[in-house]
């Protein structure tokens, strides 16, 4: 007798237990009931217990933190150990907090995460938008665009929200309201962003959301009603009429309510529009280009400065070695940069680091400045960009007999930004009419720097600079003088 109730209060067993399709009390919408089973499946977005989703709560950044993490391949390694001085070392989010932040996947201010702060509308978009982008994901193909009244298109936030809607496509706006991108966002508005998105960075929950999520018919308006057909009904001779198979009409079901109206809910595949070839066949446009961020801040190094100098007429040419101080500050606003390099070496008393060809002065002064102003051109991508603009110099040398030169001309500069936190910039300065010693002279620039933040300080980022600048004057009558600085020191980015 036990062994037949032992079966019996095993099935009672399993059915009492919550299954993966179990319903969350707090969940009313369906694609969301169905978006947090598929995501509780896989721990990409957990449920606070087997009946309640928290629907309703918001979502704070330790949250997305994690949601991100989540969704991140296992392999990929933080280069470096960011730490917040509200972010404790054992804390629960704490590994979760350094991989995204050292991704640039998400981003903080200064040395303070902020992670209980709840996070907006626009800030959720911009982390799955950056998520996407640093997975390197192949977006879908493209269908019909969608846009929100309540927000401008060309706005940095309106093009945050056409990678959203028209590129990624894990939003839509079916019904053209507002998209209120300052309020926050509660998990249950989430769900079905992060649902999106998952299944386009993992094949097997694209697949488990097809099977969970219940299609949502269209409106009836927008069905195409076929014409009725020219031949009469076919009456056949048994006493039940058969309607033709071309002519039977279904009796239509009541109209479920849609996902959440800023979210996407996924068409009928019955009720879709047959896309025409040329529309199938179209490649994806390109997603709108991020606008990197200007490094701002300013750096002090210790430099060697090599000098060759057969131009000037005073007793300072020759050729020699110095040590010196390097100034690097850079200052930017929008598509509107500024950028100042000075090298300078005050030396009292003797000087013997210079060639013999010198005389020996008692005090030496040495005054490189070079200064431009550059705005961001459109030849520029994910990683990199460009800017164009004007640059000028001014050396002035002292010693027993000063020298000075001065020029303006164009300048330029590409910046590469191979890891979230290394820069890699080479600029180049000419001056086509240099002011030099006696006589005019062509002036060249050319420099290279690398920036590496380390930690955060104060409100911004200590860092590691270091490179190379050298400027070049060529004289129209004969003779040049180049001077060279290497150095490597450390900076504040802010």
């Amino acid at each position: 007798m036990k062994f037949r109730i032992l079966p019996m209060v095993l099935v009672l067993i399993l059915l009492a237990a919550p299954s993966h399709g179990a319903t969350f009390s707090d969940l009313s919408d369906p694609i969301e009931q169905a978006s947090a089973t598929v995501l509780g499946r896989y721990q990409v977005m957990p449920s606070l217990s087997p009946t309640e989703f928290g629907g309703s709560n918001p979502i704070t950044r330790f949250d997305l933190a994690e949601i991100l993490d989540n969704l991140l391949d296992p392999r990929d390694i933080p280069f470096q150990v960011i730490s917040f001085t509200d972010v404790p070392p054992g804390h629960r989010d704490a590994k979760s907090v350094n991989k995204v932040v050292c991704f640039d996947i998400l981003r903080a201010n200064g040395g303070l995460f902020q992670g209980s702060s709840r996070v907006q509308r626009i800030s959720l978009v911009e982390s799955l938008d950056r998520l996407l982008t640093y997975r390197s994901i192949l977006p879908p193909p493209r269908r019909k665009s969608a846009f929100f009244p309540d927000v401008k298109k060309n706005t940095p936030v309106g093009l945050l929200l056409d990678r959203g809607a028209n590129f990624w496509q894990f939003l839509d706006n079916p019904d053209f309201i507002r998209f209120r991108p300052n309020e926050l966002v509660s998990r249950g508005e989430a769900v079905v962003m992060v649902a999106r998105v998952a299944g386009l960075i993992d094949p097997m929950i694209a697949a488990d959301l097809k099977k969970e999520v219940p299609v949502v018919s269209e409106s009836p308006l927008s069905v195409a009603t076929p014409a009725p057909t020219k031949e009469p009904a076919l009456i056949v001779e048994t006493p039940k009429p058969v309607p033709s198979p071309l002519n039977a009409v279904q009796p239509s079901a009541a109209p479920s309510e849609g996902p959440p109206s800023w979210l996407l809910s996924s068409p009928s595949p019955s009720v879709e529009a047959t896309p025409s070839p040329e529309a199938s066949n179209a490649p994806p446009s390109p997603p709108p280009l991020p606008v990197l961020h200007w490094n701002n801040g300013f750096t002090l190094d210790p430099s060697l400065l090599f000098i060759s100098d057969s131009l000037s007429s005073s007793s300072q040419n020759g050729s020699g070695m110095l040590s010196t101080l390097h100034l690097n500050g850079n200052w930017g606003f929008g598509s509107i940069a500024g950028f100042l390099d000075l090298n300078t070496t005050i030396l009292p008393g003797s000087l013997n680091t210079k060639a013999t060809s010198m005389s020996n002065p008692t005090s030496f002064i040495d005054f490189m400045l070079h200064l431009s102003g550059l705005y961001r051109l459109p030849w520029r991508g994910v990683d990199w960009e460009s800017a164009g603009g004007l640059g000028a110099v001014l050396h002035l040398t002292m010693a027993e007999t000063s020298g000075i030169s001065a020029g303006i001309g164009p300048a330029g500069m590409v910046v590469y930004r191979p890891l979230p936190a290394l820069s890699l910039t080479g600029a180049l300065q000419i001056h086509p009419l240099l002011f030099a010693g006696n006589g005019l002279a062509l002036g060249l620039n050319p420099s290279f720097e690398a920036d590496y933040k380390v930690i955060p300080l104060f409100s911004g980022q200590l860092s590691l600079h270091g490179g190379i600048n050298e400027q070049l004057d060529i004289g129209f009558g004969g003779g040049s003088s180049s001077l060279t600085a290497i150095y490597a020191g450390l900076g504040l980015t802010f």
